[in-house]
């Protein structure tokens, strides 16, 4: 396997693993008796929390590949570094919405930012995904 494709690989069952565990997380919450704008600011430390994970497990992967492969993985291919932006703005925003709310900073309670942060994160492992599949590295 290309170690492009491997690292594509990596951050593609991180980010679709990690969805699924962090949506189960405010159902057992709610079984242990959490109330609920506790739960779901604990809900969105847990993602902040998981987005320093991937963010240092990203990183760690660009420092250890070679610099020509580094452009296929931040987006080689017509259009890719457009992409690339654009996924990186979102996923910005998708940090620090749940990082004001985890600190009680963002105006709005509930279950809102939680869930869009978890279609945000099934967004980007379907975009892993396409890549896998349709986008190859230059040096093959």
């Amino acid at each position: 396997m290309h170690p492009v494709d491997a690292a594509r690989m990596r951050l593609l069952l991180f980010m679709s693993l990690g969805t699924m565990v962090l949506s189960v997380l405010p159902f057992g919450l709610q079984l242990l008796g959490a109330t609920e704008s506790a739960l779901w600011r604990f809900g969105c430390g847990a993602v902040v929390g998981y987005f320093v994970f991937i963010g240092a497990s990203f990183i760690l992967n660009l420092r250890r590949m070679a610099t020509p492969l580094r452009s296929d993985l931040l987006g080689g291919g017509p259009g890719g570094r457009l992409w690339a932006s654009i996924v990186a703005a979102f996923g910005i925003g998708a940090f620090l919405a749940p990082a004001l709310h985890a600190a009680g900073l963002f105006p709005t309670r509930g279950p809102a930012i939680f869930f869009s942060v978890m279609l945000w994160l099934l967004a980007m492992a379907a975009y892993l995904f396409a890549s896998l599949v349709f986008v190859r590295p230059q040096g093959r």
